[in-house]
């Protein structure tokens, strides 16, 4: 409760001219056009396009909030403040917390129903088993009693072994490109 009322005070300071403006560096900005700027920063080059409110270090995109490197666009053209994400302008922040946090009284006067209060709640039936679950889904009864199916040899056609293990081949089986073992 105390943070809220915390933020609150702190919130009333601020101005839609210095929203997050401390933030931008002190890089070289090359515009391209109106809209799309270079931006050096510590020799590496980073692209920013107000346009489309993107940096190629993709907080912009992610955070909602303009990046250093697009502060510093906006700084040098003067409009932060129409690239500030609406969820983050001082009257936002402002407007979520207008509504009044009523505190609750003491736990021996809260007035609760009897029905619920004799409820009894119990831990649940089932406990998941420690460890990683299994990928591979548990078989039924009929699939386990299949008989699987005897290999056979791809050049006699026997079955009971295979071209590799020819162990109870007869003669004529051993083709001319196998060896006999």
């Amino acid at each position: 409760m105390a943070t809220i009322i915390v933020l609150i005070q702190h919130s009333e300071k601020w101005t839609e001219e210095n929203c997050y403006v401390e933030y931008s560096i002190d890089g070289i900005v090359d515009p391209s056009t109106d809209y799309i700027y270079s931006v050096s920063d510590e020799g590496k080059t980073y692209i920013v396009c107000l346009e489309k409110k993107t940096c190629s270090c993709n907080r912009f995109q992610v955070d909602g909030i303009s990046c250093a490197h697009a502060w510093r666009v906006l700084k040098k053209k003067l409009l932060p403040n129409e690239y500030c994400s609406y969820f983050y302008k001082p009257e936002t922040i402002l407007k979520t917390y207008e509504v009044h946090v009523h505190p609750l009284p003491d736990k021996s006067e809260w007035n609760i129903h009897e029905h619920i209060a004799t409820e009894v709640v119990l831990p649940p039936k089932y406990k998941r088993p420690p460890g990683r679950p299994k990928k591979q889904r548990e078989k039924s009864f009929s699939e386990l009693s299949k008989r699987k199916g005897r290999n056979s040899c791809s050049t006699c056609g026997q079955r009971g072994h295979n071209r590799q293990f020819m162990l109870n081949c007869n003669t004529e089986c051993i083709g001319p490109n196998t060896s006999h073992y």
